[in-house]
């Protein structure tokens, strides 16, 4: 292998946009279900104040985090 060299693709690898916009959306529903069902949860559990709300802000970053760049940068499928 020459390191300076770069990997490149043939343009049939890779998804197209609408493939891609479809995954997207999949993406944010899954993630829009999740933090609702948390956020149901939680506030059941919970009374409705600031802190409560806090910790629901809180939550949602941290899914996103997991979800969006954790889950995806490891190549899962």
């Amino acid at each position: 292998m020459n390191p300076g060299r770069g990997v490149y693709f043939r343009p049939e690898d890779y998804a197209s946009f609408w493939k891609r916009a479809f995954v997207d959306a999949v993406d944010v529903v899954v993630f829009g279900v999740s933090c609702l069902a948390l956020t149901v949860l939680i506030l059941v559990i919970l009374p409705l104040n600031r802190p409560t709300l806090n910790l629901l802000f809180l939550i949602w970053i941290a899914i996103a985090f997991a979800y969006f760049v954790a889950l995806k940068s490891t190549g899962a499928k």
